[in-house]
């Protein structure tokens, strides 16, 4: 399973480069790093999955509503394949085709850029969700159902002193675990305000 690539072209400093690696019966995957400066040497290793596994699901928020226009995606170990990937119709519907055919296999729903509901464009954001398979080593297909949550949470904060007077025009943000709430997230929703 040794490969090398030779004669790549010298390139910036920071350029993005991207390998693919495909085989006929195996899900591919793209890996990606940045050029350093001219290209003397980088390693790239991948672990490719065989391909098989059907997944058919449904993806609704928690109040029974099925969630349009969302990109799903099979995932490995935190990792999507974009091979294998598709959006939700009306109904909230998927099917997923030819992927990875391992017991650690998961359902991502990309949700947490924001989904346009219908023509005025009102941007809707959840957090990403997951649903995993109940892998059997000789069935290929498999249904899940996706629950994302909306959050509804409201903060009112007030800042005081030590003294206990109020303290204006004080800058107060929202954060939460890396990637989980996306910049357009922090700026529709004004995650980020003074007092």
């Amino acid at each position: 399973g040794w490969y090398r690539l030779n004669n790549l072209p010298q390139l910036w400093k920071r350029t993005k480069v991207y390998i693919r690696a495909q085989a006929e019966g195996f899900v591919g995957k793209t890996k990606s790093f940045y050029a350093k400066g001219p290209i003397e040497y980088e390693e790239l290793d991948f672990k490719l999955y065989e391909a098989g596994l059907t997944v058919t699901g449904t993806l609704i928020d928690n109040y029974g509503k099925p969630i349009e226009g969302a990109p799903v995606y099979a995932a490995v170990d935190g990792k999507v394949f974009r091979a294998c990937s598709t959006k939700t119709d009306k109904r909230g519907l998927f099917t997923l085709h030819d992927c990875p055919d391992t017991p650690d296999l998961q359902i991502k729903a990309e949700l947490s850029h924001g989904i346009s509901k219908n023509t005025d464009q009102e941007r809707i954001y959840f957090p990403d969700a997951l649903a995993t398979i109940d892998y059997h080593r000789s069935k290929t297909t498999y249904e899940v159902e996706i629950t994302a949550y909306r959050p509804e949470i409201i903060f009112n904060v007030v800042v005081r002193n030590t003294s206990g007077e109020i303290i204006k025009y004080f800058p107060v943000e929202i954060r939460a675990d890396a990637g989980t709430i996306s910049t357009l997230w922090e700026v529709d929703k004004k995650f980020i305000r003074r007092t």
